[in-house]
């Protein structure tokens, strides 16, 4: 069972940062990678998700936690899968190649 940590422990302004590993608090199997941080609406930080190549949306920092098995990567390609977090293995290094 993946452990989470919830992003309303800590007391930073930005609790997280592109490239980490988030799950839904209201539905934990669902994951992503934070691909932008965008500006604050009343307050709240909001971030752009990664789920799949045709799924990306749009969260407030308290509706998503941290998965304890995370690693920044360079490059989405692909869906992600629940194992990505719930295995413990961490997604591999991937390089970036700029157009």
């Amino acid at each position: 069972m993946t452990k989470i940590i919830d992003s309303s422990t800590n007391e930073r302004d930005n609790p997280f940062s592109v490239g980490q590993q988030v799950a839904l608090k209201a539905e934990p199997s669902r994951q992503g990678v934070i691909i932008e941080v965008l500006p604050a609406v009343r307050g709240s930080i909001r971030y752009r998700i990664y789920h799949s190549p045709t799924e990306i949306r749009e969260y407030d920092a308290e509706q998503i936690m941290m998965c304890q098995f995370h690693q920044p990567i360079s490059r989405l390609d692909g869906g992600l899968t629940s194992q990505s977090c719930t295995s413990g293995t961490p997604l591999p290094e991937i390089s970036i190649t700029k157009r």
